[in-house]
């Protein structure tokens, strides 16, 4: 994937979670081998 891509991506992810319940967002954090930086 080029950089513009990888961004585009992120932002949707971002955008994504941020309409996300708190409650289900906690079930990611932590969790380094799946979801590295969360």
């Amino acid at each position: 994937m080029t950089p513009e891509a990888l961004a585009i991506l992120q932002q949707h992810l971002l955008a994504a979670l941020n309409n996300v319940p708190t409650e289900t967002r906690r079930l990611f954090h932590g969790r380094g081998r799946v979801w590295p930086g969360l």
